[in-house]
């Protein structure tokens, strides 16, 4: 499965930094060519992690930064550290230490170097915020979050203390409370160029301390967010105000993720990156309207699903075909996230609520007050909102109840979860009818049927392990059980004339061109120049063609899984593995990953269904529930 923290490309700058340690890690002392009352003050955070000691993301976005236009009327402060590198000819020296810089003259001027101090505990935050307001006043403060984003789970990893937790949503409130105690600091906007964070609980935890956030509901692509240009319009007109800014913020990533989408696709890349971007200002003096509507709305949907399976299943599928955020398989459960208008819009169209779901809907159409999405990603409502899919588990309800969040919809995720937990999940697949080319199966689910797949299958050395060669999802329609006939010779998937295991990643409903239509998500495990990754096609609804979105760099060896960071970046003449998935049937669970001996060149990348003649393989199949448990079946009688 991803990491529980998501990765994410933050700011730039360009430009050099003075060698010399000028000033102590505590010093409040300004350079006298800074106004003492400037217009505003700019902090930014950059938790340098893995994208920096990786791929140099963040010296990429500080060069951006000091390339801009500066303005003697805005104050512009950095912090860097959490990154395991050293470049002594690079902006920042020393990544393995915390150090405090102002942006003056074109340069990153150092003012201070605090040591190895841990990025992601909240000190360290509110110690920055403290000294950049004494140090740098202003009429106005904004702050930007530069690192990986979770939503929920937090923000942030440093790689100088690797045990060491995300800061967690309480422990950054901590950090903003204490700096306000301290000085009396209100940020009028707090930005995440980070993964993750434009989600209802992050606005409702930063709504004390500030007056607009903006952030992405989705993941961000590597090159973030455009610091020139942000920077460069606030120089030229310094008392901006917070919306205006949150939208130069909004306009320049949407703008700038085209720009390197059309470079990169000609450059040779396969996919563009920008067509599921997402990003949005919330008026966070509004949020509590959000929550407030939260309290009946969660209430109803916990008394509808605790009162029979079916109706868990209802809202479980509901949940399912809801635009989401952070993952594309439906085995990776590192966020979560569902987009709440659309959450609120499809409950009360399936009828499973109705005032209540239409004044959250409301509520957070209010709230956000300019929101930019991909082609993709165009029903996206500008905040999301934790309700588990994927993972179902009593632990991550018990992290999520610890939040300082609506007392009424943590209770609804505990029941919800809670529920599922209490039943006895029972799958029964009977395949005997089964002949020829044509599957009929018998299904029985106490938690409906969420998809299916065949799969051609080997025994391997292991007992009771098999080697999945190849698989296609079966269509199981809209029913939520029942039975399931196919034709086992038809609609299999070949990637570049090889045939492959393919999984059905996700379908969501999507506005495209003025109507509501199901995308279909699937996802092929493959080995790209040896990385594993999954490689993404998406199919609209009506339509036959297969289109090539991206690649995401996965984990080998637990499930096929997509990775936290858009990774766009594959050419033709890559070299694509065919990945082998190794299932244990006792466990009902996937055991390993492995690379196959098929392997070519990237080329187009086209990915077509057809038939085959015959199958040497055994046949298997498999069905999963709402509730993520999956079974899969004896050999199915076959001749073909």
């Amino acid at each position: 499965m991803i990491a529980c923290i998501i990765p994410i490309v933050l700011f730039g700058c360009g430009g050099r930094v003075d060698s010399g340690n000028s000033g102590s890690a505590d010093s409040g002392s300004a350079d006298n060519a800074i106004t003492p009352q400037a217009a505003a003050t700019v902090m930014i955070y950059v938790v340098g992690s893995d994208l920096e000691s990786k791929s140099g993301a963040a010296t990429n976005n500080l060069k951006d930064l000091v390339a801009a236009t500066a303005s003697k009327d805005v104050n512009v402060v950095v912090t860097t550290g959490a990154a395991n590198k050293k470049d002594p000819a690079g902006l920042v020296a020393d990544w393995t230490t915390v150090r405090r810089y102002v942006v003056q003259d074109g340069k990153l001027q150092i003012k201070g170097d605090l040591g190895k101090v841990n990025m992601v505990e909240s000190k360290t935050l509110s110690d920055f915020v403290i000294w950049a307001r004494n140090a740098y006043p202003a009429t106005n403060y904004r702050l930007i979050m530069w690192d990986h984003g979770g939503g929920t789970q937090g923000f942030g990893t440093d790689e100088i203390f690797p045990n060491s937790p995300s800061m967690s949503l309480p422990a950054m409130q901590t950090a903003l409370a204490t700096a306000k105690q301290q000085t009396g600091i209100h940020f009028d906007l707090i930005g995440f160029d980070a993964c993750l964070m434009a989600t209802t609980e992050v606005a409702s935890a930063l709504a004390p301390y500030a007056d607009y956030l903006a952030a992405s509901e989705e993941l961000e692509p590597g090159s973030g967010w455009d610091y020139r240009t942000v920077f460069s319009s606030l120089a030229a007109q310094p008392t901006m105000d917070p919306l205006q800014f949150g939208r130069v913020i909004t306009d320049s990533y949407i703008a700038r993720q085209k720009k390197d989408s059309d470079d990169q696709v000609a450059a040779g890349a396969l996919a563009r990156a920008d067509s599921d971007i997402t990003f949005s200002v919330t008026d966070l003096s509004r949020v509590a309207a959000v929550t407030e509507a939260l309290a009946p709305f969660a209430n109803e949907l916990s008394s509808y699903a605790q009162q029979s399976t079916d109706n868990w299943t209802r809202l479980a599928r509901e949940r399912v075909l809801t635009t989401s955020f952070g993952a594309m398989s439906s085995q990776n459960h590192i966020a979560d996230l569902a987009d709440l208008g659309v959450f609120a819009d499809r409950l009360t169209a399936a009828g499973i609520t109705s005032d209540a779901g239409r004044r959250v809907s409301s509520a957070v159409r209010s709230a956000v007050v300019y929101r930019v999405n991909g082609q993709l990603a165009l029903s996206a409502s500008g905040l999301s909102i934790y309700f588990p899919s994927r993972q179902l588990t009593q632990e991550d309800s018990t992290q999520y109840a610890k939040l300082d969040f609506s007392p009424s919809y943590k209770s609804l995720v505990n029941a919800y979860v809670k529920f599922a937990n209490l039943q006895t999940p029972l799958i029964t697949i009977d395949t005997s009818r089964s002949s020829g080319a044509t599957l009929r199966a018998a299904v029985t689910s106490a938690f409906g049927q969420k998809d299916a797949g065949l799969y051609m299958t080997w025994q391997t050395q292991t007992p009771g392990v098999v080697r999945v060669l190849a698989g296609r999802p079966i269509d199981v329609g809209s029913s939520l059980s029942g039975g399931i006939t196919t034709k086992m010779d038809d609609d299999w998937y070949w990637l570049n004339g090889h045939l492959a295991n393919v999984e059905l990643l996700a379908n969501e409903t999507r506005t495209i061109d003025g109507a509501e239509k199901t995308v279909s998500s699937l996802g092929v495990g493959v080995y790209v120049n040896n990385e594993f990754s999954v490689l993404v096609f998406e199919r609209v609804q009506g339509s036959e063609t297969l289109t090539f979105v991206g690649r995401y760099e996965g984990e080998e060896g637990s499930s096929i899984s997509v990775s936290p960071r858009i990774d766009n970046d594959i050419k033709s003449t890559d070299k694509v593995t065919l990945a082998l998935v190794d299932y244990d049937l006792v466990k009902q669970d996937m055991v390993s990953v492995r690379p196959s001996d098929i392997a070519f060149d990237a080329g187009k990348l086209e990915l077509k269904q057809l038939g085959v003649q015959s199958v040497t393989s055994d046949l298997r199949m498999m069905v999963s529930d709402f509730r993520e448990t999956s079974r899969m079946t004896d050999p199915i009688p076959h001749n073909f």
